[in-house]
């Protein structure tokens, strides 16, 4: 069996810069119009800021990318703050507002179903995987950077 990565060599700090690095070249990227890149950057982003709280808490770091999972292994007080603060996030956002009225709904359980594996499905773009829909049939990174706005805060 193989040997068992070293935890340790996760700093919290050094996680978070990372994870703000990402999410700000993301925000530069938009900006620029290469939103296919900026939503790969800000799902990269949002796992970073995860495995940043658990690293925190002094947890082991799960492996992998799956968010929901990230975020399902954090603890009842930890994912309640960040959905308060995500619901916060959601309502100050024009885009939100704007999106809402398209059919797409902003709870956290909606936005982690529609970005569940974009990491995973976007940074190959020749397998044109398909991205996940919510239950209502809406995909995309709507609510993405609500999530990490409060992941990160």
């Amino acid at each position: 069996m193989g040997k068992k990565k070293d935890d340790r060599r996760y700093d919290a700090f050094s996680m978070f810069v990372h994870a703000r690095a990402c999410w700000k070249s993301a925000a530069l990227l938009g900006r620029r119009r290469y939103r296919y890149t900026q939503t790969i950057l800000e799902s990269f982003s949002l796992e970073i800021f995860l495995k940043c709280i658990h690293r925190v808490r002094r947890r082991a770091v799960p492996g992998g990318h799956d968010v929901r999972d990230l975020f399902d292994r954090l603890s009842k007080a930890d994912r309640r703050q960040i959905e308060k603060l995500f619901n916060v996030r959601v309502q100050q956002s024009r885009t939100c507002r704007d999106m809402s009225k398209h059919g797409y709904v902003f709870d956290i359980t909606s936005t982690f179903e529609r970005i569940d594996g974009m990491f995973m499905k976007l940074r190959y773009p020749y397998e044109n995987q398909e991205l996940s829909k919510d239950q209502y049939g809406n995909e995309g990174n709507a609510g993405l950077s609500e999530l990490i706005a409060a992941c990160s805060a």
